[in-house]
């Protein structure tokens, strides 16, 4: 799907190269800290008549860090159309989780 590259793009950029990005994580053992986990959370398309008129993408976006006090999810939380889920510990790593809307944009 060419939102989830949108996705990839505006995280790399935003993030840079120290953090990784994971659409299909390895095992968790293989996975290297920080990172962001980003996955396909809905379709919410607008339609009027039974066509559909506007494509949106909706993503879940979990930072996972071992530092509590990582700057990576208010970097995240500035996004437009993104908010903020929960937080959570688990392993030992903190876990920041948002979701982010994406209008789908067709070539």
């Amino acid at each position: 799907m060419k939102s989830r590259m949108q996705i990839h793009d505006l995280l790399s950029k935003l993030l840079g190269e120290k953090v990784r990005l994971y659409f299909q994580p390895p095992e968790k053992s293989k996975m290297q800290y920080p990172c962001v986990l980003y996955s396909l959370s809905d379709l919410p398309d607008k339609k009027a008549d039974n066509i559909t008129y506007k494509k949106t993408d909706k993503y879940m976006l979990t930072v996972i860090s071992i530092n509590p006090d990582s700057d990576i999810p208010e970097k995240i939380r500035n996004l437009p159309r993104c908010r903020f889920e929960k937080f959570y510990t688990a392993d030992n790593l903190n876990h920041w989780t948002f979701v982010i809307t994406v209008n789908y944009k067709e070539d």
